[in-house]
């Protein structure tokens, strides 16, 4: 009796854990990558086949991957920002002109890459990351700019 029962609380577990694992996908669910990737509620992020010119910051364990048949484009630096996170990007490619790198993983951070082009070219343009790293802005700001006048 009480293995079926403690079955049972194990099943109701896993379940309840699926149901909070969500796919979102941009645009979608989300206008943005970065809106998507900071929603704690999305467990995988599905860019569309496009070009999506933003840069991206990921501090929390997912996966982003796009359909295998059309390679999204993520056209801006992406970087890995957070101790002990596992980020699995698939079927994408990143492409930038950002100055150093065109991809970043920091902190320990850990990634799985399948099918995935990492390119950096200074003809590329380079959108902005972040103009604060302390975290203090918040809202939308992503018309935001760190050219200067």
């Amino acid at each position: 009796m009480r293995t079926r029962r403690a079955l049972g609380w194990m099943l109701c577990s896993l379940l309840a854990a699926a149901a909070g694992a969500e796919v979102c996908t941009v645009p979608g669910s989300h206008a943005t990558l970065q809106e998507a990737v900071d929603d704690p509620t999305c467990t995988s992020v599905e860019p569309a086949s496009q070009t999506h010119a933003e840069s991206i910051v990921i501090r929390r364990s997912l996966t982003v991957a796009g359909a295998a048949a059309a390679e999204p484009v993520i056209a801006g630096l992406v970087r890995l920002d957070a101790a002990g996170i596992q980020v699995e990007l698939a079927d994408l490619r990143i492409e930038n002109g950002c100055s150093g790198r065109a991809f970043e993983v920091q902190r320990g951070a850990e990634i799985q890459g399948r099918n995935l082009t990492v390119r950096r070219d200074a003809a590329l343009p380079c959108p902005a990351l972040e103009l604060f790293a302390d975290g203090f802005e918040s809202g939308d700001t992503s018309g935001w700019s760190v050219a200067v006048p």
